[in-house]
């Protein structure tokens, strides 16, 4: 509801409009959400390290340190295609919940543009 409230048909009209559009709210929204999930993963190895963190309900049972190939396998799934938040992350699923709510009414303002037009 809010990407609908924050989303102006007006500004796509071509698929230039469009592109620049999606970079702009690439920047914005999916960005943030990529860096801070990433930074969050580098906490959670971290605490995970220091046993501040014991116990995961992700791995029933104890935490364990993520391996290199875990890590960034982890770091290229929020890079890429924005999955899942981390553990430690918080709201920052609204970040990504935004983005492809604007993403996808982009495309259907630019479909409907060059159906009518």
């Amino acid at each position: 509801m809010v990407a609908g409230l924050l989303f102006k048909p007006e500004i796509i009209n071509n698929i230039y409009d469009w592109l620049l559009y999606i970079k702009k709210i690439i920047i914005r929204y999916a960005k943030p959400y990529a860096l801070y999930n990433i930074l969050f993963l580098c906490f959670y190895n971290l605490f995970v390290k220091y046993h501040i963190i014991i116990s995961d309900f992700r791995y029933e049972g104890m935490a364990h340190a993520l391996t290199l190939n875990e890590f960034l396998h982890k770091a290229l799934m929020h890079l890429l295609v924005l999955s899942r938040s981390e553990l430690l992350a918080g709201s920052s699923w609204f970040l990504k919940s935004l983005f492809w709510g604007l993403f996808t009414f982009s495309i259907i303002i630019l479909l409907y543009n060059n159906t009518f037009i």
